[in-house]
């Protein structure tokens, strides 16, 4: 769920919306289809790191072959087992402020801080504003601009909805699961 929504920028509500039919192959690469706001539907290639996220939870879910499912299912109680039943906005906060916590980030994190991180990673590593504005589908490339956090240093550990420490990432990323 975290890689999916850093290295595709998409909103909580897109991701968890998102049914297994939703990565699929075209070739040899695998895609990924979101419904976003206004019922547009986006389809992107997936990223080789986030492929290899997906193809590990898919195959430890045991839910490949169930196409029509929720991609993202809740869990059942405190057990490892899975619903059939899409994962709600709140259990994905409280799925990724413990990661945060585990890391060492004194920042609270929210839905918008992996959108952001996302494309400000991808822009710090050479990506256009335009392809990211088509990534996220966002209406406007204004829009998209306010999520680039490119030389911006945080000021103070109060951040709201935005983490911009530039390597809070990397400070995650074991804390990640697959």
């Amino acid at each position: 769920m975290i890689a999916t929504l850093f290295y595709t920028f998409s909103r909580v509500s897109t991701v968890l919306g998102m049914r297994v039919d939703d990565h699929y192959p075209v070739g040899k690469q695998w895609w990924l289809r979101r419904r976003e706001k206004g019922a547009k539907e986006h389809a992107m290639p997936a990223n080789l790191v986030l492929q290899g996220h997906l193809d590990d939870y898919l195959d430890s879910a045991g839910i490949a072959g169930d196409r029509k499912s929720p991609l993202f299912r809740s869990g059942s109680g405190r057990t490892s087992q899975l619903t059939d039943e899409p994962m709600q906005c709140e259990n994905v906060y409280h799925m990724i402020q413990p990661r945060a916590e585990a890391a060492g980030l004194e920042v609270k994190i929210g839905y918008h801080s992996w959108r952001a991180r996302g494309i400000t990673a991808y822009l710090e590593n050479g990506g256009l504003l335009e392809n990211a504005h088509q990534m996220a589908a966002h209406s406007s490339a204004g829009t998209t601009k306010l999520y680039d956090r490119r030389g911006k240093l945080c000021q103070s550990k109060g951040l709201g909805r935005f983490a911009c420490d530039c390597n809070f990432l990397l400070k995650l990323k074991r804390y990640v699961t697959k």
